[in-house]
C-alpha cells in the first residue's frame, strides 16, 4: 500500500491544487457539517449551531494563563525573548508550570507576560475583512525558580516548577484574576479545557462575513478527556493521560507545554470559579487524538503551599469530629461516626476482615470514631431503596425536570417554595417549619422539634393549602445538640408515607459548598396574617455578625441581615426556628428552578431594623444527613 504523503508533493504539481491539511479543509467549507457537539439541530437543509459548545469559555482562560519567555542577558547586544512556555498565574508572585520545559533554557534569564487582551480592526476599508491583533497588557520578571526537588526528566515525573515574580503592579480584574487550584486526587468530572496554538485561516466564502487574515499561529482551545488507551506505559500515579474528544485538522493544534487543564465550575448563576486540574507535561499534536501527558496538580498541594507560604505562620485544624466527611487510607470517602452506628464494618471486624485502628478518623471524649462508609453506614444493603435514596440526594438537582417551573436567572428576588413545609401537633398550638428534601426526609431544628409534647402525634404537611399530610414516623436530632449553647441545632423527620412529588412539591437539594454561600438568600413563611411572604437575606462576615450577638458564631452557622423592604410586616417569620433559608437556581436550557436549603434558623434578632439571623448551616451537617437517611430507610 502507497502512502500519500510520500506522493502529496507530486500530486500538488499535477494538479495545481494545495494539498495542505489546512487548505483542504477550508475548501468547500461552506457546504462541510459542524461537529455533532455544535450542533443544536440538523436537517436535510440547514442546520442550526451553538458555537459556544465547541469549547469552555476560552475568554476566561487568558485571566489566568501567561506566557514565559527567555533571554540572555547581553549588554553588548539586544535581548531577543523566546517565548516557549505557558503557565498559570496562582498569585500576584506565582506562577506555576512545568519543569521539563524550562530545563532547556536553565542558564537564561525568565520573563512573563500576563492579561492578554485581543482587539479586531479592519484590514482595509471597504473589506469585509478584520485583523485580530493580541497582545499581553502586564509583564513581570522571575526572581526565582523553585523546580520539584522529586523532579526527573527521564523518566519524566514530579514534572511542576513556581516561578517567583519581582514585585509587579499586576491589577486584577473580572477578566485578568489568579486560578484556582483543584484539591483532591480524585474528579468526576470528564471533560476539560486544554490548550494549543497552530495557524489559523478563514475561509472567504461570503461577501457580509467578517474573517480573519491569515497569521502565523493563534491561541486555541480543545475539549479534552482522560484515556485509557494509547497513553505511555510509565504513566506514574501523579500522571494523567488526555486526548482531545475530536480531531482537528493535523497540524493546527500544538500542545502548549506548562498549560493548564482546567474547567469552569459554575456555582449557582453568578459565580464562575476556573479550577486548574493538571499541568501540561509532554505531548504534541493536541489536534491529532495523540494522548498528552499531565501532571495533577492535587498531590502536590503541600509543596505548593510550602513555597507561597514559607515563612509565613499557618494554622491548619485537620481534626476531623463526628459526623464531618472523611477518607479511608484507599481514599473512600465516609462520614466520622462510631462504631456502633457502622454495621458493616462491625460485620467485618468481627470476621478478622479489618484493622479498627486504620479505619480511625478520631474521637468523641472516650469514644474512638471510624471513618464510615455509605454501604457500612447501612449494613445489609436494601437494594433498590438505598438507590433511590442516594440519587434523590446526590443528583436532586438533575430530577423532576419535567415538574420544575421556569426561571429567569435574571430575578434575583422571590421564588417558588415548593419544598417548606409545616410540622403541626394533634395536642397543642405549636408548630414548626420543615424542608422537605426527598419523599421521606424532612429537616427541622432541633430545638424547635423538641417542644412538641412528647406523648403527641405529629403531622407533616405540604403543597397548595396543606392538601398533603403525613404521620412524622422518627425523628434524629443531631447528637451533639445542645440547647444551652445553640450548637447542633438540626433535626432530620422520616415521614410515615412518602409524600407526593408534583409541580408544587419538589424537595429542595442540600447545599453541601462549605467554602461559599450564595449571595442572596431567601426565607419563606407566614406573617401574622397568615399571608406567605418571602423575605431576602445576606451574608454578612463573621466580623460583622459578632459584633451584633451576646453569643459569638460558631463555624458551623452562618449569619444574614435581613432586608429592610420586608422587614415590617413580617417580623414573626423571621424568629419561627425551623423556618429555612434558600436560593433559587435557574438551571440548564430552559432555565429550570432548582430550590437549594442553605441553612436551617437557629438564632437571631428579629426583623428589625439592622435584624440579624444565624442559621445551622447545611453544608456542615450534610454527611450526617446522608448518613441518617440512607441508615434509616
Amino acid at each position: 500500500m502507497l502512502e500519500v504523503a510520500s506522493i502529496a508533493h507530486w500530486i500538488q504539481e499535477e494538479t495545481g491544487t494545495s494539498v495542505d491539511g489546512i487548505d483542504c479543509a477550508l475548501r468547500y467549507a461552506q457546504f462541510r457539517q459542524y461537529d455533532d457537539r455544535v450542533t443544536a439541530h440538523r436537517a436535510e437543509s440547514y442546520q442550526s449551531i451553538q458555537l459556544q459548545n465547541a469549547h469552555f469559555a476560552p475568554i476566561m482562560a487568558n485571566g489566568y494563563r501567561v506566557s514565559i519567555g527567555f533571554y540572555t542577558e547581553d549588554p553588548t547586544r539586544e535581548s531577543v525573548v523566546t517565548y516557549a512556555c505557558y503557565g498559570t498565574l496562582l498569585h500576584r508572585q506565582y506562577v506555576l508550570t512545568a519543569a521539563s520545559c524550562l530545563e532547556e533554557y536553565r542558564n537564561h534569564s525568565i520573563i512573563v507576560r500576563a492579561n492578554e487582551v485581543t482587539k479586531l480592526t479592519p484590514a482595509k476599508v471597504g473589506e469585509f475583512r478584520v485583523v485580530e491583533d493580541s497582545h499581553y497588557l502586564d509583564e513581570a520578571y522571575v526572581a526565582r525558580v523553585h523546580i520539584h526537588p522529586e523532579f526527573s526528566e527521564i523518566p519524566l515525573k514530579n514534572d511542576l516548577a513556581l516561578l517567583q515574580l519581582d514585585v509587579n503592579e499586576f491589577s486584577f480584574e473580572k477578566s485578568f484574576k489568579p486560578a484556582c487550584l483543584w484539591p483532591r486526587d480524585s474528579f468526576k468530572l470528564q471533560e476539560f479545557q486544554t490548550s494549543g496554538h497552530g495557524p489559523r485561516r478563514s475561509a472567504e466564502v461570503r461577501a457580509d462575513e467578517s474573517l480573519l487574515n491569515d497569521r502565523r499561529s493563534t491561541e486555541l482551545y480543545v475539549i479534552s478527556k482522560p484515556l485509557t488507551d494509547g497513553c505511555p506505559l510509565n504513566l506514574t500515579q501523579n500522571q494523567i493521560c488526555v486526548g482531545d474528544s475530536v480531531t482537528i485538522v493535523p497540524r493546527t493544534c500544538q500542545l502548549n507545554r506548562g498549560s493548564a487543564m482546567s474547567r469552569e465550575i459554575w456555582v449557582l448563576n453568578s459565580n464562575i470559579f476556573d479550577y486548574v486540574f493538571a499541568i501540561g507535561s509532554k505531548g504534541e499534536n493536541c489536534g491529532f487524538n495523540t494522548p498528552a501527558t499531565f501532571t495533577k496538580i492535587a498531590p502536590y498541594i503541600n509543596w505548593i503551599d510550602s513555597v507561597m507560604f514559607k515563612g509565613q505562620v499557618t494554622y491548619n485544624d485537620s481534626t476531623v469530629y463526628y459526623g464531618d466527611e472523611c477518607f479511608s487510607i484507599s481514599g473512600q470517602n465516609g462520614v466520622c461516626l462510631t462504631l456502633q452506628e457502622c454495621p458493616g464494618m462491625v460485620d467485618r471486624a468481627r470476621h478478622n476482615k479489618m484493622d479498627l485502628l486504620q479505619a480511625s478518623c478520631g474521637f468523641e471524649k472516650d469514644v474512638t470514631l471510624v471513618c464510615c462508609s455509605t454501604e457500612d453506614a447501612v449494613g445489609v444493603d436494601p437494594g433498590d431503596h438505598l438507590r433511590d435514596a442516594v440519587e434523590e440526594i446526590e443528583n436532586c438537582p438533575n430530577l423532576y425536570d419535567d415538574l420544575r417551573a421556569n426561571r429567569s436567572p435574571y430575578k434575583l428576588r422571590g421564588g417558588s417554595p415548593t419544598a417548606a413545609g409545616v410540622v403541626v401537633s394533634n395536642s397543642s398550638n405549636h408548630y414548626c417549619y420543615a424542608t422537605l428534601i426527598s419523599k421521606r426526609f424532612l429537616i427541622t431544628s432541633a430545638s424547635c422539634f423538641e417542644r412538641f409534647p412528647s406523648s403527641s402525634e405529629t403531622l407533616f404537611r405540604i403543597g397548595r393549602k396543606e392538601v398533603q399530610q403525613s404521620p412524622i414516623a422518627q425523628a434524629f436530632p443531631h447528637p451533639k445538640y445542645d440547647a444551652l449553647h445553640d450548637s447542633g441545632n438540626i433535626a432530620v423527620l422520616k415521614l410515615a408515607t412518602p409524600v407526593s412529588i408534583n409541580r408544587e412539591v419538589i424537595p429542595a437539594c442540600l447545599w453541601h459548598n462549605e467554602s461559599h454561600v450564595p449571595f442572596l438568600l431567601e426565607i419563606a413563611g407566614r406573617n401574622s396574617t397568615n399571608v406567605t411572604v418571602d423575605i431576602s437575606t445576606y451574608p454578612l462576615y463573621r466580623k460583622a455578625c459578632d459584633t451584633e450577638l451576646v453569643a459569638r458564631m460558631s463555624h458551623l452557622e452562618l449569619c444574614v441581615m435581613y432586608d429592610g423592604s420586608s422587614r415590617s410586616s413580617s417580623r414573626m417569620v423571621c424568629e419561627d426556628q425551623g423556618i429555612g433559608i434558600y436560593n433559587y437556581f435557574a438551571r440548564g436550557l430552559y432555565e429550570l428552578q432548582v430550590s437549594y436549603l442553605v441553612g436551617v434558623f437557629n438564632r437571631g434578632t428579629g426583623c428589625e431594623l439592622d435584624g440579624i439571623g444565624v442559621f445551622t448551616r447545611i453544608s456542615s451537617y450534610f454527611q450526617w444527613i446522608k448518613t441518617v437517611v440512607y441508615r434509616n430507610l
